[in-house]
């Protein structure tokens, strides 16, 4: 009997994932059938307290750079981030303090809506929400299940950014929020400075598809930087200036993109992927032994590379240097 019912609770578990999986899209639709015309648009979330000045302020000045950033899959809102995540960010605004950082567009959503936004699973995604915060050997088992549940339902969102029938429509909508949040961050359009989308997991799918419509719209090139991101063979990857991609050896998940879509299989060597990558667009940062998430991934604090340097160290020190490359091509007479 016992058997059965796990049996049972499997076979409910995965009706209920097909189930997810078939509405995936329905936000996106609604919102461009205007029959959804909700959106949240939150001020930036506050950063731990610094010792330098925030980008922009000093004299008045213009920032030598906009960067736009994208968490990852397991976000719910971007005003409630991590204090990992928080305390990455603060790190590398003490490396570059020209910079402005966008912090506000929450890209699993075309309208800009967090999970903890008015939603009908409003509860469960602040319950949700709640659980992140505890120490994961202290977590029960419900709330391990609603945070799987929670990157699930933002990983069905990034599928809908990649889908040819769904993901123009998707695209949009996050685009108009990247340039909405950019505008409230003082962004002038036609600015010089350069423009960078720095993209965590997931977001790396979406922030491709979002690059055709931003360089259209606010006529400037865009450049990406991933922090081990899923890509796929979005054709919005010949438009983006340049790709950086921070690469570690133990992150695996960020080769999904490369197993599931077609396009990124060498036996198509002419889709955009591909082509791209001949044109010089796209350069592959080895990082070292870096995980996707959890403990020992790109913001870990507590592990350490062979040469003693924290993982979060080394990555802003890689993500500080491509930030001076792409100064410098900005910069570059036409």
């Amino acid at each position: 009997m016992i058997l059965v019912d796990i049996l049972v609770l499997i076979l409910i578990g995965f009706v209920l994932l097909l189930l997810m999986a078939a509405v995936s899209s329905l936000e996106s639709l609604l919102w461009w059938a205007g029959w959804e015309r909700r959106t949240a648009a939150y001020p930036p979330p506050p950063l731990p307290a610094s010792e330098f000045e925030p980008a922009g302020d000093a004299g008045g000045s213009e920032p030598d750079s906009y960067i736009v950033y994208l968490s990852g899959a397991g976000t719910m809102d971007p005003a409630r981030m991590d204090e990992k995540e928080l305390q990455f960010l603060d790190l590398l605004r003490s490396r570059v303090p020209g910079a402005a950082f966008v912090l506000d567009v929450f890209p699993y959503s075309p309208t800009n809506r967090p999970l903890t936004d008015e939603r009908w699973l409003q509860r469960t995604w602040k319950y949700v929400l709640k659980a992140r915060k505890v120490h994961v050997k202290k977590r029960s088992t419900m709330q391990r299940l609603g945070i799987h549940v929670a990157q699930f339902r933002n990983v069905l969102q990034v599928a809908v950014s990649a889908d040819h029938r769904y993901g123009p429509m998707y695209s949009y909508g996050v685009s108009r929020a990247i340039i909405a949040s950019l505008l409230r961050n003082g962004y002038s359009v036609g600015s010089p400075k350069p423009l960078i989308l720095m993209v965590l997991s997931g977001a790396g799918q979406i922030s491709v598809g979002c690059t055709p419509l931003l360089r259209r719209a606010l006529g400037r090139p865009i450049w990406i930087i991933s922090i081990g991101s899923i890509l796929t063979d979005d054709p919005g990857i010949l438009e983006v200036e340049h790709l950086y991609h921070l690469s570690g050896s133990r992150d695996h998940t960020q080769h999904i993109g490369k197993v599931i879509y077609s396009g990124c299989w060498p036996i198509f060597p002419y889709s955009a992927v591909h082509q791209a990558a001949r044109r010089g667009k796209i350069s592959v940062i080895d990082v070292g032994p870096m995980k996707h998430m959890g403990l020992g991934d790109y913001m870990s604090r507590s592990t350490v590379l062979p040469d003693g340097q924290r993982h979060v160290d080394k990555t802003v020190e890689v993500l500080a240097a491509v930030l001076q490359e792409i100064r410098a091509q900005a910069h570059e007479p036409c």
